[in-house]
């Protein structure tokens, strides 16, 4: 339960954006009337592995209750939306099953969302926050030498191609690259890639912010305070608890696609989803929303002079951009890095468990000693993944999100199928250069009886702009309709970004939404 009666601020989820705005605010905040600390609340729908962080070390309270498969943080999946199984909930939400790669906007999303909007988030007004996690977060780029013979053949070939090749931006520190987490479970035993429960929330702590974990938000109170309508608190439950209420200042929703869903239930949205439910309308919740076609990645490749290079190795290597025209529309990103299918090894544990591992004992220490590296050469198939493809800016209509937290996209539209098969061809075509012995067109993704969203990294649901015909918040999150209700999440940005972007930007636009609330107010004012 929540210990004080009133809040400066509250925030909701403490994810990518979440735990960054209640740390900054926290550290660099006061109170505007007497320059005290402020009182802020994070409230948080999974677990809290504490402890301090040590990068390159790892935590032992968290490592002993998981290392690349977190079991306590696995929630139920929504029907049409997500991989079942893989919505992780817990203090630093999806940045702690996050892989650790991703950009920040692009010069041409800045542009984009400008168009779309006309919001004030430019590169020179962003680029404060952007530099500003960069540096936080360690991101760079890894060294020639961690790169295997596969990433230099995409290179060479898609710069033969035409293409300008870049390196992918990682964000990790005291990385040994011991190649022990999979791409698709990307946990860091070691505590090396990061994530805000390490980078962020121990200045929340810090600084007091009053963390509540294992607690669901039910509603956001709503009420009408003279001639407008005004956020006031939430209701929340923690497990197996009767409902509470916490009452605050400031509201800040920052749960990505469940804000929309909060909102929906707290009578915030569009008419012809809520029916009598409705409080205050505003078409835009839930809707307008862009993100990563999945449906782009429909090529795999088999060499017969290439081993077969190790799961996780998609966290880097080199990427490039084919633009239709000038302004970045149907933009596809393409990124080296791609694992091969069917691997049935997911780290060092399941090498250590496999059918060619002797006994345990010391010819089992032995073996693994002397060993390890081969495991990258033990897969279900030789044939390569389709590199990771982020598709974005598309001109079919957007995305939405209906109460139950599926999507309403037609992922079959004839733009978007027109640009897949122009998305296969120029695969093919640089498989072919990098000496492919073998191509096949695949028509799923690779993962067997698993239920998939039709997109990814999915943005725009609570976008900002100057006016709330065509968006919820403005330049400063604020919402246009209801007072004292901020929305900072993946939510906000006026469509999906050039670049693989996964939680990075997210945890942008909250450093960038922090800095604009403790400017706007959360500074002592001047007499």
């Amino acid at each position: 339960m929540l210990k004080e009666k009133l809040y400066d601020a509250l925030v909701v989820g403490a994810g990518f954006a979440g735990a960054v705005v209640a740390a900054k605010i926290a550290q660099e905040g006061v109170d505007p009337t007497n320059g005290e600390r402020l009182k802020v609340a994070l409230i948080e729908g999974g677990p809290h592995f504490k402890g301090k962080p040590k990068w390159g070390h790892g935590i032992p309270s968290r490592r002993q209750l998981f290392t690349h498969i977190p079991q306590d943080m696995r929630q139920k999946a929504r029907s049409g939306r997500l991989i079942e199984g893989r919505l992780y909930k817990g203090v630093g939400g999806g940045s702690i099953q996050w892989g650790a790669k991703g950009h920040p906007p692009d010069d041409k999303d800045y542009e984009w969302w400008a168009r779309e909007t006309g919001v004030d988030w430019t590169k020179k007004n962003m680029e404060p926050a952007v530099a500003e996690l960069l540096r936080i977060w360690h991101s760079h780029t890894v060294p020639d030498e961690l790169l295997s013979e596969y990433h230099f053949r995409f290179r060479d070939a898609a710069q033969s191609m035409g293409y300008k090749t870049q390196k992918m931006l990682i964000h990790k520190r005291n990385c040994i690259m011991c190649g022990t987490h999979y791409e698709a479970q990307p946990q860091c035993r070691y505590d090396a890639k990061m994530s805000t429960l390490l980078s962020h929330i121990p200045i929340a702590e810090e600084n007091g912010v009053e963390i509540l974990p294992d607690t669901k938000v039910e509603q956001v109170t709503i009420e009408k305070r003279g001639a407008r309508w005004t956020a006031t608190g939430v209701w929340y439950s923690e497990k197996n608890a009767r409902p509470e209420k916490a009452e605050s200042k400031k509201i800040i929703l920052a749960g990505a696609l469940g804000t929309p869903l909060l909102l929906y239930a707290s009578g915030y949205g569009p008419r012809d989803l809520l029916g009598d439910r409705l409080l205050v309308e505003n078409p835009n919740v839930g809707s307008n929303i862009e993100g990563h076609v999945r449906n782009m990645m429909n090529v795999t490749a088999r060499f017969e002079d290439l081993i077969v290079h190790e799961p996780g190795d998609g966290n880097f290597g080199f990427w490039f951009v084919d633009d239709k025209d000038h302004q970045g529309t149907d933009r596809l990103f393409i990124l080296s890095g791609a694992d091969t299918q069917g691997s049935g090894f997911w780290g060092a544990s399941s090498y250590a468990l496999s059918p060619w591992a002797p006994e345990f004992g010391h010819a089992h220490k032995d073996w693994m000693r002397h060993n390890w590296k081969a495991w990258r050469h033990i897969a279900g198939s030789p044939f390569y993944s389709a590199p990771l493809i982020a598709y974005s800016h598309w001109p079919a209509p957007k995305a939405r999100i209906l109460p139950d937290g599926s999507f309403q996209f037609d992922d079959e539209h004839a733009a978007i199928r027109k640009r897949a098969k122009e998305c296969r061809d120029l695969l093919w075509a640089l498989f072919e250069k990098m000496g492919a012995k073998e191509l096949r067109d695949v028509h799923r993704l690779p993962y067997e009886g698993a239920r998939l969203g039709p997109i990814l990294h999915e943005v725009g649901a609570c976008r900002g702009g100057v006016d709330r015909r065509n968006s919820v918040v403005d330049s400063d999150f604020e919402c246009h309709d209801i007072a004292n209700l901020f929305i900072v999440d993946s939510c906000t940005p006026p469509g999906a970004t050039s670049l693989w972007s996964g939680g990075t930007v997210a945890a942008v636009m909250g450093t960038f939404a922090a800095q604009r609330m403790i400017a706007n107010h959360f500074r002592r004012k001047t007499m």
